[in-house]
């Protein structure tokens, strides 16, 4: 669970237990504590033998950019990468799937939400309703051909031989991957998946966070189990925010600005990206980033 994940995790979570629920979120060592401040039962899973220790995230971040997955490289070039590492990602949803296959019936829960790119065949099988929760852009959600294929930065009304083409990279990488994870759902007793997909979603609810305005639903409308929520922020009542002294009696707008969790860790084009902002006339709060020691505001 990276922190992205983690926030909206906890927004959902909150928002239930405000109305009377019992919230349980499992999560690794690593996040031990961030929850239960909010009220939210935290369930630690314990670490596997063969597990690896998870890397700090400025290592993650200085890996991702080294590999060309975050940097100048096209967004092409970046989606013929997408197959490799893919063996460990299945690895990791494995050791996972066991784990929730022996918390489930100690717990017992009503309804189970869920925030993985894989799907989980303990929980597909456990007969317990569930829903996925996708806190990543829209059009990851349904591989539909009136829609430009999501990462690819292309235009919903630009040139389609060229959505073909990402299309056509991308599901060629992401096949050999695929046919394994598959082969493993099919082995606990599950159908399979559909092609190049990851995740069978007709049985489920799915939620999703993303603006009204960016959203695609005026080119490909989502099936009836989807539902779709401005964001999944959570409540901080502890947490108090003051706009910063230097820009507090400062004219103009005052923007925050973010590229997310990573993608920021293209420091190059954080540097241009401020030194444009540093010609507004508005204020810029800026979310600097895993790496925000290399560069100055």
């Amino acid at each position: 669970m990276g922190e992205g994940q983690l926030n909206y995790c906890a927004g959902i979570a909150s928002a239930l237990v405000r109305d009377g629920h019992k919230a349980i979120v499992a999560v690794t060592e690593r996040w031990k504590g961030r929850l239960s401040a909010h009220g939210i039962q935290e369930l630690v899973l314990p670490k596997g033998d063969d597990e690896s220790p998870q890397p700090d995230v400025k290592t993650i971040a200085k890996y991702m950019v080294k590999a060309g997955k975050i940097g100048p490289k096209s967004a092409l070039d970046k989606a013929a990468m997408k197959g490799a590492g893919g063996t460990d990602r299945i690895d990791a949803v494995k050791r996972l799937d066991q784990q929730i296959a022996q918390l489930l019936p100690e717990i017992a829960p009503d309804v189970i939400v869920f925030d993985q790119f894989m799907s989980l065949p303990s929980v597909m099988r456990s007969g317990i309703p569930y829903v996925w929760a996708c806190g990543n852009g829209t059009l990851t959600l349904v591989d539909d051909d009136r829609a430009p294929p999501p990462s690819s930065g292309l235009s919903a009304f630009g040139d389609k031989k060229l959505w073909k083409e990402f299309y056509e990279v991308k599901r060629n990488t992401t096949l050999e991957p695929w046919k394994q994870f598959n082969a493993y759902v099919v082995s606990k007793g599950c159908q399979p998946l559909p092609k190049f997909h990851f995740i069978e979603t007709t049985d489920c609810l799915i939620l999703y966070a993303f603006p009204l305005e960016l959203d695609y639903l005026d080119i490909r409308p989502l099936p009836k189990n989807y539902i779709r929520f401005d964001n999944f922020m959570r409540k901080d009542i502890q947490l108090k925010f003051e706009i910063p002294v230097p820009l507090r009696d400062r004219p103009g707008k005052l923007v925050y600005f973010s590229l997310g969790s990573m993608g920021a860790a293209d420091v190059d084009n954080m540097k241009r990206l401020v030194n444009i902002l540093s010609k507004s006339k508005h204020r810029f709060i800026v979310s600097k980033g895993p790496l925000h020691d290399e560069y100055s505001l």
